[in-house]
């Protein structure tokens, strides 16, 4: 059993114990469920090598898509890259529009232009929360669509 927990594991480099117990835990439950479903399922994917990892790949997308479909719908907590990573898998994330900072609060210098020109916005990029000024935002700042679009 330890050299199947071995071959495919979560775990990673720690300190603390509990984390190497919770790894071990996830490897030894996952090691059994597939057991569970291969006994149940014998054709399953039957003339492939990897099927246990087969069944990890498809029990992790399982377990986390519940979750993704839930933070897709709030653009405005997904950091870059977890936007980037979800348009990598196929999902469809919503763009919000540029936040608006009450007029009481003091405005802000816009990021991406001379300093110079001295603009002072109350506008900020959705997606990172810098101040741009209307010259360099559409929906998210020029510096974020940037990495998005290519």
């Amino acid at each position: 059993m330890d050299q199947m927990v071995q071959t495919y594991s979560c775990k990673r480099k720690t300190k603390r114990w509990p984390m190497t117990f919770f790894f071990n835990i996830i490897d030894v439950g996952a090691l059994a469920a597939c057991i569970v479903w291969l006994t149940k399922n014998p054709q399953w994917n039957e003339k492939k090598c990897y099927r246990r990892r087969i069944f990890l790949m498809e029990l992790g997308y399982d377990l986390i898509q519940s979750h993704l479909e839930q933070r897709q719908h709030q653009p405005q907590a997904l950091q870059k890259g977890v936007r980037i990573a979800m348009q990598a898998i196929g999902l469809t994330v919503a763009t919000s529009q540029p936040i608006t900072v009450s007029t009481d609060t003091a405005k802000q210098r816009c990021h991406l232009c001379p300093r110079e020109r001295d603009r002072k916005v109350v506008t900020h990029c959705s997606s990172c929360n810098i101040p741009c000024c209307p010259d360099h935002h559409k929906v998210i700042c020029t510096v974020c669509s940037e990495t998005f679009l290519g």
